[in-house]
């Protein structure tokens, strides 16, 4: 590998920004930190110009993309597991924001006045605390939550490949489209 390429794959000001931002999704044990960064930078080398992943492009970069779906894959798995097949089909003028959002189950509808039923809530209904975690991190960050969810799809596949995660094929034959 030339000196060149070595340097362009070192984590710059850029890179490391958007880690940082996305560090409360990541997860806390130093092996998670470090797949998250190995890949990260995986990524990076694989990106069609490497030099340029840390560019702006419209309000957001390809750098902060893969940071954020690495971040979710890495952890909140389960979360990725839905949203993956979601980014893929989104419309094209779609933001990430609603394709997260669209991920919740629907709100319980309110009882009715019949007498209580002995059977135990449904935990199908019950909250997902792991979307909720994306959610909110994404209410703080709306660049993030405003970008094309096409930004995020470009990504999305690649992101699944190189996560390890145990169900990443599930998912990627999930997502992609028949031929």
């Amino acid at each position: 590998m030339s000196a060149s390429m070595q340097h362009t794959l070192l984590p710059n000001d850029a890179s490391a920004t958007a880690m940082l931002a996305v560090a409360p999704l990541v997860g806390t044990t130093p092996r998670t930190v470090k797949r998250f960064v190995n890949t990260y930078r995986l990524l990076k080398a694989r990106a069609d110009d490497p030099a340029e992943f840390g560019r702006l492009q419209g309000s957001i970069g390809d750098h902060e993309v893969v940071a954020f779906l690495l971040a979710v894959v890495t952890g909140r798995p389960t979360v990725y597991q839905r949203l993956l097949p979601a980014l893929v089909c989104a419309p094209d003028r779609q933001t990430l924001q609603p394709v997260l959002a669209a991920l919740a189950p629907p709100a319980p509808s309110p009882p009715l006045p019949d007498p209580p039923s002995p059977l135990a809530p449904d935990p199908a209904g019950a909250a997902d605390p792991a979307l909720g975690d994306v959610l909110s991190w994404l209410a703080r960050y709306p660049r993030y939550a405003n970008a094309p969810a096409h930004r995020y799809a470009k990504w999305a596949m690649k992101v699944a490949r190189f996560s390890f995660t145990p169900t990443t094929a599930d998912v990627i034959r999930a997502a992609t489209p028949p031929r």
